[in-house]
């Protein structure tokens, strides 16, 4: 997973550092059903949309990192290290080199539905991306012989129930 992004994960969130658990899930879902781009729509509201999707990205990641104890408290050891670099040191004395953050945090077991996207294939991310940007053409390929047999069936069984029907009204 990338490095997480400048600004601080609890405030993109909403929660305060020594928020719960339950607390950040609170906070997440009810982000979510703020800034969700199904709120928008991309034909009438293109740059509200596109920024909902940028803020739902940037809110997504932060809650991957914080809903994890393991990667929130890696997290945590990055954010109080990256305060105290920010600090001006006292005059006269060198800037104490620190070993940079690491730039992966662990997740823990993936659960069906996710995957991370540098896993994937580079086909699939491609075609991902494509679709994100609105630049498919077809997203989903159906054969159509198989169309054609549908419509044939269905005027199969029309022309039997139209037999059915006059073969019945004549029967009273």
């Amino acid at each position: 997973m990338k490095r997480p992004s400048a600004k601080d994960l609890y405030s993109i969130i909403g929660v305060s550092p020594d928020a719960t658990p339950e607390d950040i899930r609170a906070a997440y879902l009810a982000g979510t059903r703020v800034i969700h781009p199904d709120r928008f729509d991309q034909q009438k509201q293109p740059q509200d949309w596109n920024k909902a999707n940028e803020m739902l990205a940037e809110l997504n990641e932060a809650y991957s990192i914080l809903r994890n104890a393991t990667s929130r408290a890696e997290y945590d050891r990055f954010r109080s290290g990256k305060h105290s670099r920010e600090t001006s040191p006292s005059p006269g004395s060198k800037p104490n080199p620190q070993p940079p953050p690491s730039s992966s945090f662990e997740l823990g077991e993936l659960t069906p539905g996710h995957a991370a996207f540098a896993s994937l294939p580079k086909n699939v991310q491609e075609r991902l991306l494509k679709r994100q940007q609105n630049k498919t053409k077809d997203q989903f390929q159906v054969r159509l012989s198989s169309v054609v047999w549908n419509y044939v069936f269905i005027a199969i069984l029309l022309c039997w129930f139209w037999y059915l029907f006059d073969d019945a009204d004549g029967a009273k």
